[in-house]
């Protein structure tokens, strides 16, 4: 709906041009107002400029460029304010997806996510959390709850201090809690318009409490671990994206693997819908727990 917006107005505002002559005062005022919202909208706006004013294409390419550039001061300008305020300069997003099925099968399953970042000139903060419950047949069959908290200190553009604060509870994978404490060094290895991808890893801590089993007395153990993680974005289209993450935890005594894979639709300029699927893995499960979980997902996200 936007882009039909965008073009009617383009049709009706512009009034016709030559090459060689300027901009249309129309095209000129909506890419001027395309820039006040997102680089997305401009991008649209440029498009369909050029799309109607092939003749054109070189004017808006440059005045394109000159408000690309003034859109990333803007967000130098606004990493530099958001250093000096704490609550300042957080974005965040929300998800839900629920399900419930009666009759012959009894069935609830609810899932929420929330996650928020703050970027200033050197530093990125991102704070998650996830829970996952499922209820068939009168049994809680699935009960998972995660927070993570990551600060990075970017020293060079491409090469940051990574950190990483954790915390986990899933009886069903055999664990009321754990905890985790990770310190090691990042690369972006590639920071495109369509693909971002970063690299970190390091040693560090962790603690699990595992719950009893029929083999098994509730334990808790401390180790040393090395933890590596990747994590790709991959802009398809302008409303589409792909999100692949995955993180390794390898101890003395446990390996545990992660992998998240996501494809976000954009439905307007804050909601998209959320297709995840999760894989994760133990190496050394308790007594009588399979070593192996996946979920699925079919979240609505709001970002603000």
């Amino acid at each position: 709906m936007r882009a039909v917006a965008l073009a009617l107005c383009l049709a009706f505002s512009a009034s016709p041009a030559l090459a060689g002559q300027g901009l249309p005062d129309g095209v000129e005022r909506m890419l001027r107002q395309a820039a006040l919202t997102d680089g997305e909208t401009l991008g649209e706006t440029a498009a369909l400029a050029t799309a109607a004013y092939p003749e054109l294409a070189a004017e808006i390419a440059a005045l394109t460029a000159v408000l690309q550039g003034e859109q990333a001061e803007a967000t130098r300008r606004a990493k530099v304010a958001a250093a000096d305020y704490v609550f300042v300069g957080w974005a965040g997003s929300a998800e839900a997806g629920a399900s419930l099925s009666t009759g012959n099968s009894n069935e609830t399953a609810v899932t929420l996510g929330f996650g928020l970042s703050k970027e200033t000139v050197y530093w990125r903060h991102a704070i998650k959390g996830t829970a996952d419950y499922r209820r068939a047949g009168g049994q809680t069959t699935s009960e998972r709850f995660t927070t993570n908290y990551e600060p990075n200190w970017f020293y060079d553009p491409r090469f940051f201090v990574s950190g990483h604060l954790g915390w986990e509870r899933d009886r069903f994978a055999g664990y009321s809690w754990r905890f985790t404490e990770t310190l090691g060094l990042g690369w972006v290895a590639a920071d495109g318009p369509a693909v971002r991808l970063e690299l970190d890893g390091g040693p560090g801590l962790r603690q699990t409490r595992y719950v009893s089993t029929e083999q098994e007395a509730a334990r808790t153990e401390a180790e040393t671990v090395l933890r590596g993680s990747a994590s790709m974005r991959w802009q398809i289209a302008a409303r589409a994206r792909f999100l692949q993450t995955v993180n390794a935890l390898v101890g003395a005594d446990n390996r545990s693997l992660e992998g998240i894979s996501a494809l976000e639709l954009k439905v307007s300029r804050h909601i998209s819908s959320r297709l995840s699927f999760t894989v994760r893995n133990e190496s050394d499960p308790p007594e009588g727990l399979t070593g192996t979980d996946t979920i699925s997902r079919v979240t609505l996200k709001y970002d603000f």
